[in-house]
C-alpha cells in the first residue's frame, strides 16, 4: 500500500515535469563578437613608436640619438638595420665579448646602396647590416661614431634571438604569407607582427624595406613622435 504522503509526491513530480514540456523555449540574447579594427599604419606606427628605449638609451650624445636597436635589445633578422638621429660618421658591429669589429659602414661615403641605406622624415636614418649573418644566442654591440668616423661615441648591446622565441616567430611570419593586398599592405602586417612582439629594429626594417612607399606612410612617418625627444634639453 502507497502511503498518502508518497502518493502526493509523486503527483507533484508529474505535474511539475508536464509543465516544463509545455514552457516556451527561451532565446537567450547572443554577444556580438568584439569587431576586429582594421590594420592601419597609424595603428602600427603608434606601437613602434610609442616603445620607449631603454633608461639611458634615449639620451643624445651630441645631437646623435641611437633608436633601434635599443640597449640590451633583442633583434630576430642576422642581417638587422640600425636606426638613429642626428649625425654620425661611420657605424660598425662588434662581438660584445671580444669587441672584435666584424663589420663598419662609413656613412659619409654617398656610394652606400641606397636599397639597404638611407634617410627618413625627422632625421631618421638607417642602415641594413651586410656583413656575414649573425650567429643566433650572440651579443653583438653596435657602435656610433663622431663625423669623422674614428672616434666612438656610443655603444649598445643587442642579442640575437635563438631558441623557442625564434622558431615561433618564424612560424607566425610564415602565417603572414597569405595576406591579401598588395606589398605594401603585407609589409604593413609584417612591421605589425614585429612591433607587436617588441622586435623594433625588425620591424623598422620591414618598413624601410619599401622602394615606394606611399604618400600615408611618409606623412605618418614624418608626424610621428621623436623617440628621443625626452632626452633633448
Amino acid at each position: 500500500m502507497i502511503h498518502p504522503f508518497n502518493r502526493l509526491n509523486r503527483l507533484n513530480c508529474i505535474v511539475l515535469t508536464l509543465g516544463l514540456a509545455v514552457l516556451p523555449m527561451i532565446a537567450l540574447p547572443v554577444q556580438a563578437a568584439p569587431k576586429k579594427q582594421p590594420t592601419t599604419w597609424t595603428g602600427v606606427l603608434s606601437k613602434l613608436f610609442q616603445k620607449k628605449p631603454a633608461p639611458g638609451a634615449s639620451r643624445p650624445i651630441e645631437s646623435l640619438c641611437p633608436i633601434a636597436p635599443g640597449d640590451s635589445a633583442e633583434v630576430w633578422n642576422l642581417q638587422p638595420t640600425l636606426v638613429w638621429t642626428g649625425k654620425t660618421g661611420a657605424i660598425a658591429i662588434q662581438e660584445k665579448q671580444t669587441e672584435k669589429v666584424i663589420w663598419k659602414a662609413d656613412i659619409r661615403k654617398k656610394a652606400l646602396d641606397k636599397t639597404t641605406s638611407g634617410q627618413w622624415a625627422k632625421n631618421l636614418n638607417y642602415v641594413q647590416y651586410l656583413g656575414e649573418p649573425l650567429n643566433p644566442g650572440q651579443e653583438y654591440e653596435w657602435v656610433l661614431f663622431d663625423l669623422d668616423g674614428k672616434t666612438q661615441l656610443v655603444r649598445y648591446p643587442f642579442r640575437i634571438m635563438a631558441g623557442e622565441s625564434r622558431m615561433e616567430v618564424a612560424q607566425g611570419l610564415s602565417a603572414l604569407k597569405n595576406v591579401v593586398g598588395g606589398r605594401e599592405t603585407w609589409t604593413m602586417r609584417r612591421t605589425q607582427f614585429f612591433a607587436e612582439k617588441q622586435l623594433q629594429a625588425d620591424a623598422f626594417q620591414e618598413i624601410f624595406s619599401l622602394r615606394y612607399p606611399s604618400a600615408e606612410l611618409q606623412k605618418l612617418l614624418e608626424t610621428m613622435p621623436n623617440p628621443c625627444a625626452e632626452g633633448e634639453s
